[in-house]
């Protein structure tokens, strides 16, 4: 009878906390899978339209491919930010999707409920109680590092992965615990590289724990097997996800050492806070964003002061268990403040760095700075739980320090919940997009594809309105935004481009985008049935018209 009760409630209690929270927090109307308009700003929109025009482009091999937006500057689904975990799965689907379709709503409630299990989860290991397992859970899950991602980048709440992880690396070598870091480390690279990397770190600290343990040729032998099937596993899925794409060139621009962690992170808000100031920080450090919150921050004081008294030896004696991932958070922690040190304004660049492809690819370094917040969640709620247990402190004196810190830290971040995240998430009928003339309904029977006459690439600001006309119109576009691409391929079509200009010898199935001054140049050249029409605020060369 007790085990069972004990069964329900490791389902029932986090699963109520992250249903609550994520109502909470997000509200139930991004749920709605043809609600769009939340999804306008920022880089929202480039995740949205990368999962749709997959939606509607043939299944291809590998299986992460996205022809159809960009067309010769393609790339795939995870250079579009789309999360490709969910982009393959949801287009298993297709024949029963509407044409307007979204799954981050649902994506945002996966991951509230599986941060709230995996927290659960990480806080029995060390036996916590029933009590402080429920508030720690609900700390967790209520991540002030998650919210900045909500609005713009959805494929970075994934934070349940770290947990998850950090589950994995205080178990033991098993087959359960292997299969579980093969799947764990193959989806954190379907969802997004910067967990891939965060969670190979913490794995190879894992690796480096559980042979210092056993320092035995089986042991050794095993841990090899491992690491190998890893490799062929996380290979696997970055060859299908589309991660080796040809089109996919590093990005020239480095943030690294702008896009950072702030020495004052854990403790800056950066407008979040009910109760504290914005402390100062460089213009890139919201990447390195780590505020604790105001309860967390108290819980953590208190049981320092608490452990200090008595030597530190609870907290010496979670060091010890946990060296190894130390070590590998302190390289992390390293890596996020980058060469370029920051303590509010004052900066010191310890040494430049030209370039290379790991910068080129995390340049948003900061980000490396989500596991210490969580492993120093983790310190305070066990440390807590240690002290109960040498009767340092006594069960009631916890439970009401933990009851009001908890109020405090919700207290913290209402504010910013109401305002900002829970206001841009709640967004319905807003018709942000813009209305759509009927006249693309009679184009789209005769053309298959719409062309931005010399494309510029990223700094085309009509990339949104025009994806939109063409994905909900089934055509394919070279228009794009994505993470990665070749400007080379950029410049080469350019000179295409002139010499169909100059010779007005156009493809009869697609539609080219033109400038006013293109109108002015073609003026003399055009043919019927060729003509220039202008619709939604686009001058169209129409070369197949139905307007004559």
């Amino acid at each position: 009878m007790k085990e069972t009760f004990r069964k329900k409630i490791t389902i029932v209690i986090p699963l109520l906390i992250s249903v609550i929270i994520f109502l909470y927090v997000c509200g139930p109307r991004c749920l709605n899978p043809t609600n769009i308009d939340w999804l306008f700003e920022g880089d929202s929109a480039q995740h949205y339209l990368g999962w749709a025009f997959f939606k509607n482009s043939p299944w291809s091999f590998p299986l992460g491919l996205n022809p159809d937006w960009g067309i010769e500057n393609s790339s795939s689904i995870i250079y579009a930010d789309a999360l490709p975990i969910f982009s393959l799965l949801f287009k298993c689907f297709y024949p029963f999707l509407p044409d307007t379709f979204q799954f981050y709503g649902i994506w945002f409630l996966t991951c509230f409920i599986l941060q709230a299990f995996f927290s659960w989860r990480l806080l029995s290991l060390f036996k916590v109680n029933l009590f402080l397992k429920t508030f720690g859970t609900l700390i967790f899950t209520l991540s002030p590092i998650i919210f900045l991602r909500l609005g713009g980048h959805q494929s970075l709440t994934a934070h349940f992965l770290i947990l998850w992880c950090f589950c994995l690396y205080y178990g033991h070598i098993s087959i359960r615990n292997s299969i579980e870091w093969i799947v764990c480390l193959s989806l954190s690279l379907a969802c997004h590289p910067y967990f891939s990397f965060m969670c190979l770190v913490i794995f190879g600290a894992y690796v480096v724990k559980e042979f210092l343990n056993e320092r035995t040729i089986q042991t050794f032998w095993k841990l090899l097997v491992l690491c190998l099937l890893c490799f062929i596993s996380i290979f696997f899925t970055a060859w299908q996800i589309g991660l080796f794409v040809s089109t996919a060139q590093p990005s020239a621009v480095s943030g690294y050492g702008h896009f950072k962690f702030n020495l004052n992170g854990f403790l800056n808000p950066l407008g979040q806070s009910f109760f504290l100031k914005t402390l100062p920080h460089g213009a890139g450090d919201y990447e390195g964003f780590a505020y604790l919150g105001l309860g967390l921050i108290l819980i953590l004081f208190v049981v320092l002061i608490l452990d200090g008294s008595n030597g530190f030896k609870q907290t010496k004696k979670i060091i010890n268990r946990s060296l190894p991932l130390c070590v590998s958070l302190f390289f992390l922690f390293l890596l996020a403040v980058s060469n370029n040190v920051s303590f509010g304004n004052w900066n010191i660049n310890l040494f430049s760095i030209k370039g290379g492809s790991f910068i080129q690819t995390f340049r948003a370094a900061g980000r490396f700075i989500w596991p210490i917040w969580y492993f120093l969640c983790l310190y305070a709620f066990v440390l807590m739980q240690q002290l109960i247990n040498e009767r340092i402190i006594s069960f009631k004196f916890s439970a009401i320090l933990i009851i009001i810190l908890s109020s405090i830290q919700i207290m913290d971040f209402n504010d910013f919940i109401h305002d900002q995240i829970r206001h841009q998430l709640m967004t319905s009928n807003s018709n942000k997009w813009g209305a759509q003339s009927k006249d693309w309904i009679i184009l789209r029977k005769k053309y298959n594809e719409i062309r931005l006459l010399n494309n510029p690439g990223l700094s085309y600001p009509k990339w949104r309105e025009l994806s939109l006309i063409a994905v909900n119109n089934k055509m394919k576009t070279n228009v794009s935004y994505l993470a990665r691409g070749d400007s080379n391929v950029l410049k080469e079509r350019m000179k295409i481009d002139e010499l169909l200009l100059r010779d007005c010898n156009f493809n009869k199935n697609i539609i080219y985008v033109i400038t006013d001054k293109n109108i002015i140049d073609l003026g003399k050249c055009l043919k019927e049935p060729q003509i220039i029409k202008k619709i939604d605020g686009f001058n169209l060369l129409l070369c197949n018209s139905f307007y004559h």
